[in-house]
């Protein structure tokens, strides 16, 4: 019975991101032109199992964070784990794409970028409610203290720096070896592209620290179990959304190859962040 109630909850955080994303960008759309996306049209039959997959992970971590989460039980865990989504995840991803823009380096406002801005306000607040409906549907009246010691503040600064450049440098070191090519692949590109493209991970890097932190709170299992399992957790949520280009006609390769490698500076900014928390 337990089981049925949990898979029923899944299902509508399932149906609600498959009923919010098309209503609230089109809402958007009727403000800003999506015509010149540089993204294109999602491929729906697609676009669709990834969204259910995305959910059902979402879930599974929700599931393992919510009673060591540093606020108060009910929406407010899962709105702050809808927030820490978009920092760590979706932003950074999503602002990143604006670097695929081709001639039109240090515009910052052109048709394009200005309609990425929009999918971006529009998933911000698709994942804040679907946040939300994680804290109303999956209840935790654990609470937990912030934590929020000199430890976990160096790791975040080392974290927002260390992400950017190891992801950086891993994926440009792995496609001079691969006899990979795909047109999107971020490598080779301009100076714009690189500091936009890598340089918006830094959230990325700044957020990690943080996770480790609150899932540390879990057991007393030895420090290299910890970054393992802090690494698999956070992959549930960041792996899906590296590869969701593909929904856009991106190439397979390209995208598995990026997400593989990119998994290897997650790992790094934990290591780091369960040694500084200890000092």
């Amino acid at each position: 019975m337990i089981r049925f109630e949990a898979a029923l909850k899944t299902a509508v955080i399932a149906v609600l991101m498959i009923a919010l994303t098309p209503l609230i960008h089109s809402a958007l759309g009727l403000l800003v032109s999506q015509e010149a996306s540089i993204t294109g049209e999602p491929t729906i039959p697609i676009l669709l199992p990834f969204v259910c997959v995305q959910a059902v992970l979402m879930v599974v971590v929700f599931g393992q964070v919510k009673d060591h989460l540093p606020v108060a039980a009910g929406w407010s865990k899962g709105l702050l784990f809808g927030s820490f989504f978009l920092l760590a995840v979706q932003v950074p991803s999503v602002f990143g794409v604006i670097a695929f823009e081709p001639g039109r380096d240090w515009e910052w406002f052109t048709p394009a970028k200005v309609a990425n801005y929009s999918t971006l306000l529009g998933d911000t607040l698709v994942f804040l409610a679907v946040g939300t409906a994680l804290g109303l549907l999956f209840p935790s009246r654990r609470g937990a203290p912030p934590g929020l010691s000199r430890g976990l503040v160096s790791a975040m600064i080392t974290g927002a720096v260390a992400f950017p450049l190891g992801l950086f440098g891993i994926v440009h070191l792995a496609f001079l070896a691969l006899p990979l090519d795909d047109p999107n692949a971020p490598v080779g590109r301009s100076l714009w592209f690189d500091l936009i493209f890598y340089g918006a991970f830094f959230m990325t890097g700044l957020c990690l620290p943080w996770l480790h932190g609150v899932l540390r709170r879990i057991d007393g299992a030895a420090p290299l179990r910890r970054v393992l399992r802090s690494t698999a957790l956070f992959g549930l949520l960041w792996l899906p959304v590296q590869n969701f280009m593909v929904v856009f006609g991106w190439e397979v390769g390209g995208a598995l190859v990026f997400s593989t490698l990119s998994m290897a500076p997650v790992f790094l900014v934990f290591a780091l962040s369960e040694r500084l928390a200890r000092e």
